[in-house]
């Protein structure tokens, strides 16, 4: 598997551009699609499948929207706990030479332009931590009109997901 995709969305059901996102993913080859608030709220999370499916990819995906300057409180769980010190440091590092790619949406226009790009800072730490390469974050401002813009970023994506890692 090429791209595990950890997407962190709590109400996804109603979400416009993740929802649609997910679509996306599921019609992508070589993707595997982990939804974090499903997994946690199922007690279906099993953190030795979740380290198997990250040693298998090649690219490691956090797919999420951004609330009040944060990812949802689920990705913190996903990153906790399947990357806990003990697992992801040791040595060898699982995770060495992987890359992270994010990928986030946002919609508030009183944050400022460098605003999500700051934001991004703690998990590119994350990755250089693990020895992993930090792609340049995915990111879309939807401002008022969340379906005009949709549609390009889902493309640019799924071209994402088809370029080697």
């Amino acid at each position: 598997m090429r791209n595990l995709v950890i997407l962190a969305h709590p109400h996804l059901g109603g979400s416009v551009v993740h929802a649609r996102l997910a679509e996306m993913l599921a019609e992508a080859g070589d993707v595997s699609l982990h939804h974090a608030d499903t997994l946690i709220a199922e007690n279906a999370f099993d953190v030795d499948e979740e380290r198997e499916a990250c040693r298998h990819a090649s690219r490691l995906v956090l797919q999420f929207p951004l609330y009040w300057f944060a990812p949802p409180a689920s990705l913190k769980v996903w990153l906790d706990t399947v990357l806990d010190p003990a697992w992801a440091l040791a040595e060898p590092h699982p995770l060495a030479g992987k890359t992270l790619q994010v990928v986030a949406s946002y919609a508030s226009p009183r944050w400022g332009p460098s605003a999500p790009a700051e934001l991004m800072l703690p998990l590119h730490d994350t990755a250089q931590l693990c020895g992993m390469v930090w792609a340049e974050p995915l990111l879309l401002d939807v401002g008022d009109t969340p379906l005009a813009v949709v549609g390009p970023f889902a493309e640019r994506y799924r071209q994402l997901l088809e370029s080697p890692a």
